[in-house]
């Protein structure tokens, strides 16, 4: 699963014999590149520990998925290419059944979701409305002066005849 969500990279559980028996949690090595010498999560970068995180996290959902998950900024530490794929494969996760709501400030969530909602706080009270694709990418490329979050939300049902083709599980959450 690492190698789809970070291309090159190599990992396994770290611990051998009795020792790796007794132990408790996991310890995880990795290498993002093919000849690079196998670091413990504490060495890697943010971006590095989230793609490492986020792989365990889509491994798990293949052996034993949930019917939803919650991320909240997953993608804050990843560059562009990255999150471009944790987008896509979150889409593809989704084609199983489950949802996702992610929160996000970044364009690339955005754009592989399929329903939106502007979320707005002033003078104590916050709104809710549903919001275009491109409604919801001016937003977060707006001034951050204001208090504004949006959010995307894409149905796996047909959502009470709002659209949505019910075959569509993915949901997307975005946040300013």
């Amino acid at each position: 699963m690492l190698r789809l969500v970070a291309d090159g990279a190599e990992g396994e559980p770290a611990g051998e014999g009795e020792a790796a028996r007794q132990y408790t949690g996991v310890d995880i090595e990795v290498s993002f590149t093919k000849r690079g010498k196998p670091q413990k999560m504490h060495q890697l970068s943010g971006g590095q520990q989230s793609i490492v995180a986020l792989a365990l996290i889509f491994a798990i959902q293949k052996c034993d998925p949930a019917p939803f998950y919650v991320f909240d900024e997953i993608d804050a530490a990843l560059d562009d290419q990255h999150r471009r794929t944790v987008a896509e494969m979150i889409e593809k996760l989704s084609a199983s059944g489950t949802q996702f709501i992610v929160t996000s400030h970044r364009p690339e969530m955005i754009q592989h979701a399929h329903k939106h909602y502007l979320i707005k706080f002033m003078n104590k009270v916050s709104s809710i409305g549903v919001a275009s694709q491109e409604e919801a990418l001016e937003v977060i490329q707006h001034d951050e002066g204001e208090d504004i979050n949006v959010s995307a939300h894409k149905q796996a049902a047909q959502d009470e005849g709002e659209g949505g083709n019910g075959d569509d599980p993915m949901d997307v959450a975005f946040d300013q």
